[in-house]
């Protein structure tokens, strides 16, 4: 099957799921670890060790982790890319998804795209990873401690 926007309805099913606080340390290549508690009861999708697996269906994947550097003084700007992995074939699928990081409020000099987003129309597994850090370190968290800096966010939109 093929996504088509003009019979595909993204509010067919819908769960929307937060991080897991597991994310500090996020270096190239590593997953960025999803809490999927909430896919209990989702059509064709449920959760694995923090990756997504998908049984059957179509289905749109969006994630927009929040980030921060370490140290967290540091002036240096980091770059982090994230995109969706699946792990059955051994390759990144969709688009890719930018957060730019800055202690101090100057431009930054990368641009920024929050959202990771994939179709997925097989039986597959898959899960979000840190394509590239490159910079200070960084985590990605649920939330921050201060909740007016923001939250991560991902979601699975299923067509049933």
């Amino acid at each position: 099957m093929s996504y088509d926007p003009r019979v595909y309805v993204p509010n067919s099913y819908k769960t929307v799921l937060p991080f897991s606080n597991n994310n500090s340390g996020t270096t190239t290549g590593s997953q960025i670890e999803l809490d999927t508690t909430a896919l209990s009861g989702h059509p064709n999708v449920s959760g694995s060790s923090g990756a997504l697996v998908i049984a059957s269906g179509e289905h749109v994947l969006v994630a927009s982790p929040f980030a921060t550097i370490v140290p967290i003084s540091s002036t240096t700007e980091t770059v982090m890319e994230f995109r969706w992995y699946d792990v059955t074939n051994s390759q990144y699928i969709g688009v890719a998804g930018r957060r730019v990081l800055r202690y101090t409020t100057l431009t930054v000099s990368t641009v920024r795209a929050p959202c990771a987003v994939a179709f997925v129309d097989s039986a597959i597994t898959v899960e979000l990873r840190a394509v590239s850090v490159t910079g200070a370190g960084v985590n990605a968290w649920d939330s921050y401690p201060l909740t007016y800096l923001g939250s991560s966010w991902a979601y699975v939109y299923s067509a049933t």
